[in-house]
């Protein structure tokens, strides 16, 4: 499926391969009240598919889990570093999400649109959220706050597209018919509960940076359910002018295959 949109980054449902890597355990950690994202930072830097070069890469899934989370942005009070970025749902072309892990807290999702707003608290702080929109401004320069709900102190403010190009940048580097991508596995919000939680779906986003002239033009999303890569095919996804790739996880579970 192919989307072009000028909002942002990823997620999605998977079932476990009997005998291998149990991504169903992974997934139900983010339920629980102790889901903690990784702290360790891994610098994307991996190129894995070049049509010029090879016709299949393989990228290993687990470290890709939710990263992005960890490496887009934060905000440091009392309390500690609070994590900052940007994760798509399923409903093309905007659904976006603005994701905060509070420290040792299971992330807060909070859907980017006009009148966005929500609260949460952590380590007895109440925090809101709340978009600055300008008449005068292009849509993704409106700006997000954070702010202590209490006192009004702003604690983290950036335009939606500060926000989505370094979120963009957290992703997987990779090259599929010669273009560059950044590849996303995250969880899917659980929308039952405001803000969102991080839900036990699954799921896999490529994004394309279409540049003219120098300068970012839009973000193209091309995102998959997981469980549909598990298949024995895998999927064979229509990527940017026509381009396909065949997506599939390996028999064990632990890698993505991309093919041509």
């Amino acid at each position: 499926m192919k989307t072009t949109v000028l909002i942002f980054l990823l997620a999605i449902p998977c079932s476990a391969v009997p005998g291998a890597l149990d991504f169903e355990r992974m997934a139900a950690a983010a339920g629980s009240a102790g889901f903690v994202l990784p702290q360790v930072v891994v610098p994307p830097t991996r190129a894995v598919l070049s049509a010029a070069e090879e016709d299949t890469a393989r990228v290993d899934l687990p470290p890709l889990l939710d990263r992005h989370l960890a490496l887009a942005d934060a905000f440091n009070d009392n309390l500690g570093r609070h994590l900052v970025a940007v994760t798509l749902d399923q409903t093309e072309p905007d659904g976006a999400w603005l994701t905060i892990t509070p420290p040792g807290l299971q992330p807060q999702m909070i859907l980017i649109e006009a009148g966005m707003r929500g609260q949460w608290s952590a380590g007895g702080r109440n925090y809101k959220i709340g978009l600055d929109i300008g008449i005068f401004r292009a849509r993704l320069n409106n700006i997000i706050e954070i702010s202590d709900a209490d006192t009004g102190e702003v604690l983290w403010s950036r335009r939606i597209i500060e926000i989505m190009r370094t979120s963009y940048f957290a992703g997987e580097a990779v090259r599929i018919a010669g273009r560059p991508y950044r590849l996303f596995l995250a969880h899917m919000p659980d929308q039952s509960r405001r803000p969102a939680i991080a839900s036990r779906a699954l799921g896999v986003c490529l994004i394309y940076d279409e540049v003219s002239g120098g300068r970012h033009v839009s973000y193209q999303t091309f995102r998959v359910l997981l469980d549909a890569l598990q298949r024995p095919n895998g999927v064979v996804m229509d990527l940017v002018d026509g381009d396909r790739a065949r997506l599939k996880v390996s028999a064990d579970g632990a890698f993505l295959d991309i093919s041509r």
